[in-house]
């Protein structure tokens, strides 16, 4: 049986309505094709393909926010500028906070 990993922030699960929240990957993935409005084309494309060579299984479930993008600003560096590195994290901040 999987275990199932809840999101932290802080080391304090999310809740909503008073029920720990799960984001996946996909969810992840999700939300950067719907911010293509504010990312352009070749941002959100350097992050859905840097999303694809370190998770192979979109449903892996991200059980630290802070971690998370922590790895994704790290794995960014490589690829894309500060200033769109930043655009991304506040991005993904605003969604899980």
């Amino acid at each position: 049986m999987k275990e199932t990993h809840f999101v932290t922030v802080d080391g304090e699960p999310v809740t909503v309505d008073g029920d720990p929240v799960t984001v996946t990957v996909d969810g992840v993935a999700e939300y950067i094709e719907a911010s293509r409005e504010v990312l352009n084309d070749d941002v959100a494309d350097s992050v859905l393909d840097w999303l694809r060579n370190q998770f192979p299984d979109w449903s892996y479930v991200i059980d630290s926010v802070d971690s998370f993008i922590g790895a994704m600003r790290s794995g960014l560096a490589r690829f894309l500028d500060p200033d769109n590195i930043e655009l991304i994290v506040e991005l993904l901040q605003n969604w899980f906070y």
